[in-house]
């Protein structure tokens, strides 16, 4: 609905720089319902979601944008078509809303 208020409109975007990892995860997985577990092979927190994988961590980009934080965000379906997406977010927000689209696929 149009004009209709939602969870953003009362939540402060602080700077990634200022949000540890730790409670950037938290905080999306709250938001997605979903537990993620750090993985210390690839350095990242991962959750399943029926056959599906979701991935997200904290990165910069390199030699681009001041070499700005972003999360990292990406998935793969798992078998037997397995398929996948992958973004840098500037945003909690951003991340969630990433989420939410690739899950409705």
């Amino acid at each position: 609905m149009e004009g209709q208020m939602t969870i953003w409109d009362f939540l402060k975007e602080e700077p990634l720089e200022s949000i540890p990892e730790e409670e950037m995860v938290r905080q999306i997985g709250s938001a997605l319902g979903v537990n993620f577990v750090y993985d210390p092979h690839f350095g990242n927190y991962r959750a399943k979601v029926g056959k599906s994988t979701l991935r997200v961590s904290y990165d910069r980009f390199d030699g681009c944008f001041d070499d700005a934080l972003f999360i990292g965000c990406d998935f793969d379906s798992g078998p037997p078509h397995s398929s996948g997406a992958g973004a840098p977010c500037d945003s909690i927000r951003e991340a969630i809303e990433w989420f939410e689209k690739y899950r409705r696929r």
